[in-house]
């Protein structure tokens, strides 16, 4: 019994402090929040006045010095419909901060100059869905027992998320059949055109995977070797 009396005092005693924190960890929860609130506050200057839509991303390191140059990306997009694709609302963050940083090394003065920061983006967001059109070829051949589709628009059910018809128009089936009975080297699937001929990567898909075809292009070649020189 004593031993008991002992420990439900010990006990009492812990119940005693825990609710003497309470206003302290109440306290500290409130600051919390209060930092979370200001954290906020302060990255909505970083994405005031943008016209991208609500499928775009944008960086939120708002101390991030390639930020100003993304917001220039941004603005040449919506100056430059003709060279937006669906595909950038794949973007990342991160993609748009290595496009700012490309940007950086190129300059964004001259017309010729923004137009090879654009191709960068599309480069990159293409990269994303191919990735993704592979995955749905992939699941579409399993279950049709090494079937291609005949149309593209058969992939809908094997993409997650679903993606819009729009994008899958901007690309072209090359081969049908079993996969088996199809040359390894030969690509399944297409981007069927450029944007900017002069700077853009066509996307094709294979066998086993993906690989970019760069149009032959002097200026273009000329500019990637500059560009892995600044590395």
């Amino acid at each position: 019994m004593t031993n008991k009396l002992a420990t439900t005092r010990q006990d009492n005693d812990r119940l005693r402090q825990d609710v003497a924190d309470l206003p302290k960890l109440r306290g500290e929860v409130t600051r919390l929040r209060s930092d979370s609130e200001e954290l906020t506050r302060l990255r909505a200057p970083a994405t005031a006045g943008s016209t991208a839509n609500a499928n775009d991303s944008t960086p939120a390191a708002t101390e991030d010095w390639r930020l100003p140059i993304v917001h220039q990306l941004r603005q040449a997009i919506d100056l430059m419909p003709e060279r937006k694709i669906p595909e950038l609302r794949f973007l990342t963050d991160e993609d748009w901060l290595r496009a700012a940083q490309t940007a950086s090394l190129v300059g964004l003065d001259a017309d010729d100059d923004v137009r090879y920061a654009l191709s960068t983006l599309r480069s990159a967001a293409k990269d994303h869905f191919v990735h993704m059109m592979w995955e749905a070829l992939d699941g579409y051949t399993q279950s049709s027992g090494g079937q291609l589709p005949a149309d593209l628009a058969q992939l809908q059910p094997y993409f997650h998320p679903p993606v819009d018809d729009s994008i899958l128009q901007r690309y072209q089936i090359l081969q049908t059949g079993n996969v088996q009975d199809l040359p390894p080297d030969q690509p399944w699937v297409a981007e069927k055109a450029p944007v900017d001929e002069d700077h853009d990567l066509l996307f094709r898909i294979f066998a086993k995977g993906r690989i970019k075809h760069q149009p032959f292009n002097a200026a273009e070649r000329e500019r990637q070797a500059l560009m892995k020189l600044a590395r």
